[in-house]
């Protein structure tokens, strides 16, 4: 199936883009064989589990205290304004290469829908690639440190732009599909997009260069105003490697074409509801927190549809005070795994 992904950085990486993420497994050990396992680095093993069922586990075993590790969002393309899904070995093959970190392993990671579209609050390296939406869902944050945290979820607070003149101009939207922009708002772009905005609208595009990035959550980077687009030539603006791009559509135009001149510094601030978010280097998006504090965590499933809690193939994260597990369930092959 097509996906994005996910990464354990400077030495592993992990996939993203399409499931789950959970804290605490806790499988019935005595009732499992363990059909391989291996060591793939230092500190990370590799392990294959089969059950009563049939049910087929994968899983990824990280020592935490080996700090040379971390993780990090991958997409296919190479892009979150993806055309099309890849498979994880296509994602990682973009990657895996000088001069960006090694992969060591990949999974799935978020819930996904017609590309580019990806469930959920998301963010890589300490910026913000995915905006939150409605319904909120339970999303992981992980800071380099080692911090690790499930939150119920992320909802958006929106954000502001600042004028070289002081005044604010509302933000609405971050890296939002164009397709799904309101008739009258203002959005950024990032390059962690794409090549271009995507936009088809004619509007006011202000393309910022010498970013001070990252974008976290309720935290201010400041551009520089390089050039200013209206009316049609502002559809699909070019994205800077270290810019920004302002896209204003319907009456949110004209204020911000009148605001900018070349030369000015802006700033932009896009906030969550989640403090916790400002300092995470990493956060997906899942549905489903399975165990909590050792215990089945069945109220958090009991407002998600059948087509959730039915047995398909899962992926899902866990850990403990020392070991970070990443788990890929099988399923819907006869005889072979959960159907």
């Amino acid at each position: 199936p097509p996906r994005a992904t996910h990464k354990l950085s400077p030495a592993a990486r992990l996939r993203a883009a399409l499931l789950l993420l959970v804290v605490g497994l806790a499988p019935d050990r005595a009732a499992a064989e363990v059909t391989c396992r291996r060591t793939v680095a230092p500190g990370v093993e590799y392990i294959e589990h089969t059950l009563p069922g049939p049910i087929r586990a994968f899983v990824i075993a990280v020592d935490r205290s080996r700090t040379e590790y971390g993780l990090r969002i991958g997409w296919p393309e190479g892009r979150r304004h993806a055309t099309r899904w890849e498979r994880t070995s296509e994602i990682v093959a973009r990657y895996d290469r000088v001069p960006e970190p090694d992969v060591i392993a990949a999974v799935n990671g978020s819930f996904f829908g017609t590309p580019p579209d990806v469930i959920g609050f998301t963010a890589s390296d300490g910026e913000i690639l995915v905006e939150p939406h409605e319904p909120a869902r339970e999303t992981l944050l992980w800071s380099r440190d080692g911090t690790l945290r499930l939150v119920a979820g992320v909802r958006p607070r929106g954000g502001t732009v600042r004028l070289a003149d002081g005044r604010m101009l509302a933000l609405d939207h971050l890296n939002r599909r164009p397709a799904l922009l309101p008739e009258n708002t203002l959005a950024a772009y990032t390059p962690g997009w794409g090549l271009t905005t995507g936009t088809t609208q004619p509007g006011t595009a202000v393309i910022l260069d010498q970013v001070t990035y990252p974008l976290r959550s309720d935290v201010e980077v400041t551009g520089r105003v390089v050039a200013v687009r209206t009316g049609a030539a502002a559809a699909d603006t070019p994205l800077p490697a270290r810019g920004l791009v302002l896209y204003a559509q319907g009456t949110a135009a004209a204020p911000l074409a009148e605001g900018v001149r070349p030369g000015d510094r802006v700033g932009v601030r896009y906030a969550t509801d989640c403090e916790a978010a400002t300092t995470a280097d990493l956060a997906i998006t899942g549905a489903g927190w399975i165990v909590h504090a050792g215990r089945a965590n069945e109220a958090a499933w009991e407002h998600y549809p059948e087509s959730f809690r039915g047995r398909h193939p899962r992926t899902f994260i866990a850990w403990n005070g020392g070991t970070l597990y990443f788990v890929v369930v099988d399923g819907r092959q006869p005889a072979h795994s959960a159907e």
